[in-house]
Protein backbone atom coordinates (compact mmCIF):
# COMPACT_ATOMS: atom_id res chain seq x y z
CA UNK A 1 0.00 0.00 0.00
CA UNK A 2 0.92 4.11 -0.70
CA UNK A 3 0.19 6.89 0.83
CA UNK A 4 0.86 9.77 -1.41
CA UNK A 5 -0.18 13.56 -1.08
CA UNK A 6 -1.11 16.43 -0.54
CA UNK A 7 1.02 15.64 2.40
CA UNK A 8 0.63 12.52 4.47
CA UNK A 9 2.12 13.36 7.37
CA UNK A 10 -0.38 16.23 8.62
CA UNK A 11 -2.93 13.94 8.75
CA UNK A 12 -2.75 13.60 12.93
CA UNK A 13 -5.16 10.02 12.19
CA UNK A 14 -1.95 8.63 9.91
CA UNK A 15 -0.95 6.14 12.62
CA UNK A 16 -4.41 4.51 13.22
CA UNK A 17 -4.36 4.25 9.11
CA UNK A 18 -1.15 2.64 9.26
CA UNK A 19 -2.34 0.61 11.84
CA UNK A 20 -5.62 -0.97 10.47
CA UNK A 21 -3.08 -1.57 7.02
CA UNK A 22 -0.85 -3.85 8.75
CA UNK A 23 -3.73 -5.49 10.80
CA UNK A 24 -5.56 -5.97 7.42
CA UNK A 25 -2.55 -7.88 5.34
CA UNK A 26 -0.94 -5.45 3.70
CA UNK A 27 3.11 -6.57 3.87
CA UNK A 28 4.93 -3.42 2.69
CA UNK A 29 3.82 0.27 3.29
CA UNK A 30 5.03 3.42 1.61
CA UNK A 31 4.61 6.70 2.46
CA UNK A 32 5.05 9.74 0.35
CA UNK A 33 6.28 12.86 2.09
CA UNK A 34 8.52 16.33 2.01
CA UNK A 35 10.05 14.71 4.92
CA UNK A 36 10.00 17.61 7.55
CA UNK A 37 7.81 15.89 10.14
CA UNK A 38 10.06 12.38 9.68
CA UNK A 39 13.07 15.14 11.16
CA UNK A 40 11.47 13.73 14.52
CA UNK A 41 12.92 10.60 15.47
CA UNK A 42 10.22 9.86 17.67
CA UNK A 43 7.83 10.26 15.03
CA UNK A 44 9.81 8.15 12.67
CA UNK A 45 10.32 5.62 15.04
CA UNK A 46 6.18 5.14 15.32
CA UNK A 47 5.56 5.24 11.66
CA UNK A 48 8.40 2.35 11.08
CA UNK A 49 7.04 0.58 14.28
CA UNK A 50 3.65 0.61 12.39
CA UNK A 51 4.51 -0.84 9.42
CA UNK A 52 5.92 1.89 7.03
CA UNK A 53 9.07 0.31 5.23
CA UNK A 54 9.37 2.06 2.24
CA UNK A 55 10.07 6.33 2.25
CA UNK A 56 9.32 8.55 -0.86
CA UNK A 57 10.81 11.98 -0.36
CA UNK A 58 10.12 14.73 -2.82
CA UNK A 59 13.58 16.61 -3.08
CA UNK A 60 13.80 18.97 -6.00
CA UNK A 61 17.73 19.77 -5.59
CA UNK A 62 20.62 19.05 -3.47
CA UNK A 63 21.35 22.22 -2.10
CA UNK A 64 19.23 24.57 0.34
CA UNK A 65 19.10 26.65 -2.10
CA UNK A 66 17.28 24.98 -4.89
CA UNK A 67 15.00 23.05 -2.83
CA UNK A 68 14.44 24.75 -0.13
CA UNK A 69 13.64 27.83 -2.31
CA UNK A 70 11.73 25.54 -4.53
CA UNK A 71 9.65 24.36 -1.36
CA UNK A 72 9.38 27.90 0.23
CA UNK A 73 10.38 26.11 3.17
CA UNK A 74 13.69 27.27 4.97
CA UNK A 75 15.80 24.34 6.21
CA UNK A 76 13.30 21.46 4.36
CA UNK A 77 16.55 19.83 3.18
CA UNK A 78 18.58 19.27 6.03
CA UNK A 79 15.29 18.04 7.64
CA UNK A 80 15.35 15.45 4.98
CA UNK A 81 18.85 14.70 5.36
CA UNK A 82 17.87 14.24 9.24
CA UNK A 83 15.07 11.93 8.28
CA UNK A 84 16.90 9.80 5.77
CA UNK A 85 19.71 9.21 8.48
CA UNK A 86 17.02 7.64 11.11
CA UNK A 87 15.09 5.69 8.61
CA UNK A 88 18.43 4.22 7.26
CA UNK A 89 19.16 3.08 10.42
CA UNK A 90 15.71 1.50 10.69
CA UNK A 91 16.29 -0.59 7.77
CA UNK A 92 13.75 1.70 5.56
CA UNK A 93 14.28 1.63 1.88
CA UNK A 94 14.33 5.09 0.27
CA UNK A 95 13.46 6.67 -2.91
CA UNK A 96 12.67 10.07 -4.54
CA UNK A 97 10.62 11.89 -6.45
CA UNK A 98 12.24 14.65 -8.73
CA UNK A 99 10.09 16.98 -10.42
CA UNK A 100 12.30 18.50 -13.29
CA UNK A 101 11.61 22.36 -14.09
CA UNK A 102 13.41 25.65 -15.52
CA UNK A 103 14.68 26.41 -12.08
CA UNK A 104 16.39 23.05 -10.97
CA UNK A 105 17.42 21.41 -14.63
CA UNK A 106 20.76 22.81 -15.17
CA UNK A 107 21.96 21.03 -11.41
CA UNK A 108 19.98 17.61 -12.37
CA UNK A 109 23.36 15.73 -12.56
CA UNK A 110 24.89 17.49 -9.70
CA UNK A 111 21.83 16.58 -7.72
CA UNK A 112 22.22 12.55 -9.05
CA UNK A 113 25.22 12.08 -8.02
CA UNK A 114 23.60 13.61 -4.11
CA UNK A 115 20.92 11.26 -4.17
CA UNK A 116 22.40 8.28 -4.98
CA UNK A 117 25.65 8.88 -3.17
CA UNK A 118 25.41 10.83 -0.46
CA UNK A 119 21.75 10.49 1.09
CA UNK A 120 21.69 6.78 -0.07
CA UNK A 121 18.10 6.42 -1.99
CA UNK A 122 18.15 3.30 -3.78
CA UNK A 123 15.56 4.87 -7.14
CA UNK A 124 14.82 8.27 -8.42
CA UNK A 125 11.85 8.91 -10.23
CA UNK A 126 12.03 12.03 -12.12
CA UNK A 127 8.80 13.58 -12.96
CA UNK A 128 9.07 16.42 -16.12
CA UNK A 129 7.02 19.57 -14.68
CA UNK A 130 3.33 19.25 -16.18
CA UNK A 131 0.95 22.38 -16.96
CA UNK A 132 -1.82 22.31 -14.69
CA UNK A 133 -3.16 22.70 -11.17
CA UNK A 134 0.10 24.29 -9.15
CA UNK A 135 2.00 24.60 -12.36
CA UNK A 136 -0.59 26.29 -14.04
CA UNK A 137 -0.61 29.05 -12.31
CA UNK A 138 1.00 32.33 -13.71
CA UNK A 139 3.64 33.39 -11.09
CA UNK A 140 4.63 29.42 -11.52
CA UNK A 141 4.64 29.23 -14.93
CA UNK A 142 6.55 32.16 -15.76
CA UNK A 143 9.60 30.80 -12.88
CA UNK A 144 9.28 26.78 -13.95
CA UNK A 145 8.28 26.45 -17.43
CA UNK A 146 10.65 24.22 -19.00
CA UNK A 147 10.69 22.80 -22.43
CA UNK A 148 11.98 19.21 -23.20
CA UNK A 149 14.88 20.39 -25.34
CA UNK A 150 16.16 22.14 -22.34
CA UNK A 151 15.48 19.74 -20.54
CA UNK A 152 17.24 16.22 -22.47
CA UNK A 153 21.20 17.58 -22.27
CA UNK A 154 20.94 17.61 -18.35
CA UNK A 155 19.59 14.44 -18.01
CA UNK A 156 21.84 12.47 -20.79
CA UNK A 157 24.78 13.84 -18.70
CA UNK A 158 22.89 12.96 -15.52
CA UNK A 159 22.49 8.98 -16.55
CA UNK A 160 25.75 9.05 -18.26
CA UNK A 161 27.41 9.96 -14.89
CA UNK A 162 25.63 7.01 -12.89
CA UNK A 163 26.42 4.57 -15.98
CA UNK A 164 29.86 5.59 -15.07
CA UNK A 165 29.84 5.04 -10.75
CA UNK A 166 28.60 2.05 -11.76
CA UNK A 167 24.95 2.34 -10.52
CA UNK A 168 22.54 0.14 -11.95
CA UNK A 169 19.46 1.36 -11.12
CA UNK A 170 18.69 3.99 -13.14
CA UNK A 171 16.08 7.04 -12.28
CA UNK A 172 12.65 6.03 -14.11
CA UNK A 173 10.95 9.13 -15.87
CA UNK A 174 7.43 10.18 -16.55
CA UNK A 175 5.32 12.74 -17.81
CA UNK A 176 7.83 11.99 -21.00
CA UNK A 177 7.41 10.79 -24.24
CA UNK A 178 9.91 9.00 -26.45
CA UNK A 179 10.47 11.29 -29.12
CA UNK A 180 11.82 13.62 -26.90
CA UNK A 181 15.13 11.25 -26.09
CA UNK A 182 14.50 7.97 -28.24
CA UNK A 183 18.07 6.43 -26.10
CA UNK A 184 16.48 7.27 -22.76
CA UNK A 185 12.96 5.74 -23.53
CA UNK A 186 13.44 2.13 -21.65
CA UNK A 187 13.29 4.69 -18.29
CA UNK A 188 10.04 6.35 -19.30
CA UNK A 189 6.87 5.27 -17.23
CA UNK A 190 3.12 5.11 -17.96
CA UNK A 191 3.73 6.86 -21.87
CA UNK A 192 2.10 3.79 -23.99
CA UNK A 193 -1.76 3.23 -24.57
CA UNK A 194 -1.32 -0.19 -22.78
CA UNK A 195 -0.08 0.57 -19.15
CA UNK A 196 1.81 -2.71 -18.50
CA UNK A 197 3.44 -1.60 -22.06
CA UNK A 198 6.06 0.67 -20.94
CA UNK A 199 9.04 0.72 -18.15
CA UNK A 200 7.58 -0.59 -14.96
CA UNK A 201 5.01 1.68 -14.86
CA UNK A 202 0.84 0.79 -13.77
CA UNK A 203 -1.20 -2.17 -14.38
CA UNK A 204 -4.18 -2.29 -15.89
CA UNK A 205 -5.67 -2.92 -12.37
CA UNK A 206 -4.19 -0.52 -10.16
CA UNK A 207 -6.12 1.92 -8.84
CA UNK A 208 -6.07 5.20 -6.42
CA UNK A 209 -8.42 6.77 -4.22
CA UNK A 210 -8.61 10.27 -3.36
CA UNK A 211 -9.37 12.18 -0.16
CA UNK A 212 -13.00 12.67 -0.55
CA UNK A 213 -13.43 8.98 -1.27
CA UNK A 214 -13.43 9.05 -5.43
CA UNK A 215 -10.81 7.29 -7.13
CA UNK A 216 -10.31 5.18 -10.34
CA UNK A 217 -7.24 3.53 -12.60
CA UNK A 218 -4.06 5.48 -11.94
CA UNK A 219 -3.45 5.10 -15.63
CA UNK A 220 -6.55 6.81 -16.24
CA UNK A 221 -6.38 9.32 -14.67
CA UNK A 222 -2.76 10.30 -14.78
CA UNK A 223 -2.29 10.56 -18.37
CA UNK A 224 -5.69 12.16 -19.09
CA UNK A 225 -5.33 15.32 -21.40
CA UNK A 226 -2.25 13.63 -23.92
CA UNK A 227 -2.81 13.36 -27.55
CA UNK A 228 -1.34 12.91 -30.98
CA UNK A 229 0.99 15.67 -32.41
CA UNK A 230 1.35 16.14 -36.50
CA UNK A 231 4.94 14.33 -35.63
CA UNK A 232 3.15 11.30 -34.25
CA UNK A 233 1.21 9.99 -37.83
CA UNK A 234 4.82 9.07 -39.30
CA UNK A 235 6.20 8.02 -35.75
CA UNK A 236 7.06 3.95 -35.49
CA UNK A 237 5.36 4.16 -32.07
CA UNK A 238 2.48 5.80 -33.22
CA UNK A 239 -0.12 2.51 -32.50
CA UNK A 240 1.17 1.89 -28.48
CA UNK A 241 1.83 6.23 -27.35
CA UNK A 242 -0.10 8.43 -25.42
CA UNK A 243 0.98 11.39 -27.05
CA UNK A 244 1.86 14.95 -25.40
CA UNK A 245 0.00 16.60 -22.90
CA UNK A 246 -2.28 18.74 -24.41
CA UNK A 247 -1.57 21.98 -21.57
CA UNK A 248 1.97 21.62 -22.90
CA UNK A 249 1.40 21.58 -26.61
CA UNK A 250 -0.81 24.84 -25.56
CA UNK A 251 2.33 26.49 -24.33
CA UNK A 252 4.80 25.40 -26.01
CA UNK A 253 3.57 24.10 -30.08
CA UNK A 254 4.64 21.08 -31.53
CA UNK A 255 7.64 21.84 -33.39
CA UNK A 256 10.32 19.99 -31.15
CA UNK A 257 8.67 16.58 -31.73
CA UNK A 258 9.95 14.52 -34.34
CA UNK A 259 8.57 11.42 -35.56
CA UNK A 260 10.57 8.36 -33.75
CA UNK A 261 12.59 5.87 -36.53
CA UNK A 262 12.25 2.22 -35.70
CA UNK A 263 16.12 2.11 -35.80
CA UNK A 264 16.25 4.72 -32.75
CA UNK A 265 13.58 1.94 -30.79
CA UNK A 266 16.04 -0.89 -31.40
CA UNK A 267 19.45 1.51 -30.81
CA UNK A 268 17.19 2.73 -26.95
Amino acid sequence: MKFIGGEVTIREDLPKILGLARRIGYRSIQVTTNGIRLADPAYARLLVRLGVDRVRFSIHGHTPALHDGLVMVPGALAKIERAAKTLKALGVSLGVNYVLNQVNVKAFPDTLDWLYGTLGVDDVIVYFIRYQGFGALPQNKKLLKLTFTEAVGPLREGFERLRRSGVTRFPQLINFAPCVAPALAPYMLDWTKDPAGSGQGNTSEDRVTMPDGSGGLIHEITNKGKRAVAACAACALKDRCLGIEENYAAEFGESEFKSVRPEEIAAG
